[in-house]
Order: C-alpha cells, then sequence, then structure tokens
C-alpha cells in the first residue's frame, strides 16, 4: 500500500499485482471518497458515484483488491466504520463488483448485534450499478 496525505485529501495505491489497482481519493478528515479508478485488464475504469457517495467514515486502511478463483471478477473491498444496535463498534464490510470490463452492483454487509462480517450474523444488501 502506498499513499500520500496532503492537507485536504489522502491518496492511496493498491497494488493487485499484475491484475488490478486501485487508486482512491478520500477526504483526509472525514474519510469520505471523493473518488476511486481501478486499473484492471490494461485499462483505467473510474468507479460510479453512485457506488460510494451515500458512505460516510471509511476505514481506509482496509482497502483492498480481491480476485474470484475461476472467473474474471474483481473486487474493490473496504470497510466503513459503524456502531451496531449494542453500541460497540463493528465495521461494514463494502464490495464493489466489477465484471465483464464493467462495475456491477456494490453489496453492503451490516453486522447483527453480536454478529461480524468477519464471523457471521451480518445482514447483507446489494445494490446494481
Amino acid at each position: 500500500m502506498e499513499y500520500a496525505i496532503l492537507p485536504d485529501y489522502v491518496h492511496i495505491v493498491i497494488d493487485g499485482g499484475t491484475r488490478g489497482q486501485i487508486e482512491l481519493k478520500a477526504n483526509a478528515d472525514e474519510g469520505i471518497i471523493e473518488k476511486i479508478d481501478f486499473f484492471y485488464d490494461e485499462e483505467w475504469h473510474e468507479v460510479p458515484k453512485t457506488a460510494f457517495e451515500d458512505l460516510e467514515a471509511v476505514l481506509l486502511h482496509t482497502l483492498q483488491v480481491r480476485f474470484e478463483t475461476g472467473n474474471d471478477v474483481a473486487y474493490i473491498y473496504f470497510e466503513t466504520s459503524y456502531r451496531d444496535a449494542s453500541g460497540a463498534p463493528n465495521p461494514k464490510g463494502i464490495h464493489i463488483s466489477f465484471e465483464e470490463g464493467k462495475f456491477t452492483k456494490r453489496s453492503i454487509m451490516t453486522p447483527n448485534s453480536g454478529g461480524s462480517i468477519h464471523g457471521g450474523g451480518y445482514t447483507y444488501e446489494s445494490k446494481e450499478l
């Protein structure tokens, strides 16, 4: 992970090897994403703002590029700060899917009280992009 913190924004580059790279620009104080670009199959693709414009408090250190084994599907993954019904901090997991040369959907995993996105017990919602 490579990053630069400037007075107004954070610029992060995630290198997924020869298969993909993510460049993200976010507000440095609030962790609100301003722009995401994804390099895949020798081309840059801009993530539609509808995939992230309603998300707040992005945990920038969780940014990853993931690939589905056996398929030509890639995901941009990160987490957002969230408190579950009990008030405990418990992040939401966000996947932005990239299939056949385009971004197809955004999925959010919201932990239930006592659950975790890493160990089960979450609600899953998805929207087409």
